[in-house]
């Protein structure tokens, strides 16, 4: 997605990502796919990766279609208006829903609970406001550290033990991280 995100951005927006940008966006590309490769199944091309390129490509247009309202509105009007309207399809989901979580113990209905307010309304709140401060390009390249911090929590919360090859991808998606917001002016 930052890949897309910084295309896209450089042709609708006039954004301008600079030799840096793309520098740190393929040391950190780089290093997911190290992470990738490293992971228990390896890294293999199959035909759903075309889905996953896919959502990829959504989410760069919906970001780089999100920033001009961002200028004019606040993030969170934005942010409501996003959730309302992605979830217009589902409506004819909604009785069937309601009697499942009717029917569904306190733990699920409280794991729904925690999905509804954090990874979605807080996740696309921070996501639109870190869109309203930064370029299209530069806050996309935050997501290149998704990865490692993933790799993280597996370790601390589940013992998942990553290997040496996925560590140092880790260090290197951070390392672009870092080389697109501290070499940007250079």
């Amino acid at each position: 997605m930052p890949v897309f995100t910084a295309l896209i951005a450089t042709f609708a927006l006039g954004e301008r990502f600079g030799r840096w940008g793309w520098a740190g966006t393929a040391v950190s590309f780089g290093g997911v796919a190290l992470i990738a490769v490293s992971s228990d199944g390896g890294f293999k091309l199959d035909p759903n990766a075309v889905l996953i390129l896919g959502a990829a490509l959504c989410s760069a247009i919906a970001s780089v279609l999100q920033k001009p309202l961002l200028a004019r509105l606040p993030a969170l009007a934005v942010t409501a208006w996003i959730l309302l309207i992605g979830s217009v399809p589902l409506f004819p989901a909604v009785p069937a829903t309601i009697r499942a979580l009717a029917a569904a113990p306190a733990e699920v209905n409280w794991g729904v609970a925690y999905l509804v307010i954090f990874p979605t309304a807080i996740g696309y709140l921070t996501w639109a406001i870190a869109l309203k401060r930064l370029t299209a390009a530069r806050a996309s390249n935050f997501l290149y550290g998704v990865p490692p911090v993933a790799t993280l929590i597996g370790f601390v919360w589940l013992g998942e033990t990553p290997t040496a090859l996925g560590a140092i991808g880790g260090v290197m998606a951070i390392l672009g991280v870092l080389v697109v917001n501290l070499m940007r002016k250079r």
